[in-house]
C-alpha cells in the first residue's frame, strides 16, 4: 500500500485533504467506495459519520471512521504502537505472568545453565517489562552489561526493580522501540520473552531477527 498523491495545484480551491486509512466498500450510490491509501478531497463535513468528498474525480459521501489527516504508512503504524504499548502498561499482567511459577523459574534455570556462556557478555533484554529476564541475566548470568529496552511505561517499574536489586550500574534501561533503538555498542546476545498466543501473535521474534541483522 502506498499513499497517492492529490494532484492539485495551490491555486485551486482549499480543499482538506485526508487519506483513507482502511478499505471501505459504498453500500448505497450516493457513497464512493475507498480503498487504504486513497487521497481523499473533503468537500464538506456534512456530520460527524459522513462527509461529501472527491476521489479521483468522483464525488460523494465517504465515512468519516475511515479518514485520517495522516498518509497511513506515516501514521496508523503510531496509532497502532500508541494502543499495543499501553496494554502493557499496568502491573496487572505482568504480574500474571510473574505469577506464573513455572514460566518464570524455567527462565531462572535456563540463566544459571547458560551462566558460561552470558558470563561477561553484553545482553540485550528486548521487551524487558518489569525487568525480571534483565535482573536474571545480570545476577544469574553475571553479563558485563545489560540493556533493558520497554517501550511502554512500564519501564519506570523495571528501573525500580533494577535499583532495588542494586544493579543500576550494570543494567541500564532505555524506553524506545526496537526499530528506533541505538545502543552504545554490539551486544553479544539478545533475550526476550517473545511467546504471545501461537507464539508469534506479538510479533516480537521478528523485531529480534531485525536486530540481529
Amino acid at each position: 500500500m502506498s499513499c497517492g498523491n492529490s494532484g492539485r495545484s495551490d491555486d485551486e480551491d482549499q480543499r482538506q485533504t485526508y487519506y483513507a486509512i482502511s478499505n471501505y466498500t459504498a453500500v448505497e450510490d450516493s457513497q464512493l467506495s475507498l480503498s487504504e491509501g486513497d487521497v481523499v478531497d473533503v468537500l464538506e463535513k456534512v456530520n460527524e459519520t459522513w462527509w461529501w468528498a472527491e476521489v479521483e474525480g468522483e464525488t460523494g459521501y465517504v465515512p468519516t471512521n475511515h479518514l485520517s489527516e495522516t498518509c497511513p504508512s506515516e501514521g496508523v503504524d503510531r496509532w497502532q504502537d500508541v494502543e499495543y504499548f499501553s496494554s502493557y502498561n499496568t502491573l496487572k499482567l505482568h504480574l500474571e505472568m510473574l505469577s506464573d511459577k513455572p514460566r518464570t523459574l524455567a527462565y531462572r534455570t535456563a540463566f544459571e545453565t547458560a551462566r558460561a556462556f552470558i558470563q561477561g557478555k553484553v545482553v540485550l533484554d528486548l521487551g524487558c517489562g518489569t525487568g525480571i529476564l534483565s535482573v536474571f541475566s545480570a545476577c544469574l548470568g553475571d553479563s558485563r552489561k545489560v540493556y533493558a529496552v520497554e517501550a511502554s511505561d512500564i519501564c519506570e517499574q523495571a528501573e525500580r526493580v533494577i535499583s532495588h536489586n542494586s544493579l543500576s550500574e550494570k543494567v541500564s534501561v532505555i524506553q524506545t522501540k526496537a526499530e528506533d533503538l541505538e545502543l552504545p555498542e554490539k551486544v553479544d546476545l539478545i533475550v526476550s520473552e517473545w511467546m504471545g498466543t501461537m507464539l508469534l501473535c506479538i510479533a516480537v521474534l521478528f523485531k529480534q531477527t531485525n536486530l540481529q541483522n
